[in-house]
């Protein structure tokens, strides 16, 4: 818990992530999901799919390039 002395006012300097922001990054990294394992989350709604399907879809245009 962070702690504040008082001495100057309190700002949020960036917004709060939104909801699925960082699933294809936790998923990935932590749990060593592949981006097709990913992707089948989040076709079958188990996960939220805002972020992690345009992360798959920016990839996905690289690789046929």
């Amino acid at each position: 818990m962070p702690i504040r002395d008082g001495s100057g006012p309190f700002a949020v300097r960036t917004a709060a992530p939104t909801l699925g922001e960082h699933n294809s990054e936790i998923l990935s990294e932590f749990l060593r999901l592949s981006d097709t394992e990913i992707a089948q989350l989040a076709s079958e709604g188990i996960i939220g799919a805002s972020m992690a399907s345009e992360k798959l879809a920016k990839s996905s245009c690289r690789e046929h390039v």
